[in-house]
């Protein structure tokens, strides 16, 4: 079978799908068996499942499509800058660099610790 485009379909049949297929999966089909009987990619399959260990099976639904509204601008005009950047200077990291370098961005992320997804297991009721 071949692969839906589900970008065709509406929001609440795409929704429906990935429920259908995530719980498949839980009742013990495998993935690739569920990608060929649900006609959508492991790539897919696997996204979805670790939004599910994530968070649950709401963090399925589908979110608003296009582009955002235009924003108004207040009369006086868009808002300015303050001046204080939010990222801080290498010096006030305790680096070695005064300038933000190719050197100093490696040196930071060698001393950062290595990112891992911050999930929580659901609360049990």
């Amino acid at each position: 079978m071949s692969q839906l485009d589900t970008r065709k379909l509406s929001p609440q049949v795409q929704e429906e799908i990935r429920v259908r297929v995530v719980k498949a999966i839980r009742a013990g089909m495998r993935k690739s068996a569920a990608a060929r009987t649900f006609g959508v990619s492991r790539t897919s399959i696997d996204t979805w499942l670790a939004k599910v260990e994530c968070g649950n099976i709401t963090s399925l639904r589908s979110k608003k499509r296009g582009r955002p509204p235009n924003r108004v601008w207040h009369p006086i005009g868009p808002p300015r800058s303050s001046g204080k950047s939010p990222i801080a200077r290498p010096i006030r990291l305790k680096l070695a660099f005064a300038l933000w370098t190719r050197e100093a961005v490696r040196d930071l992320i060698a001393r950062a610790p290595a990112c891992r997804c911050r999930c929580e297991p659901p609360a049990v009721t």
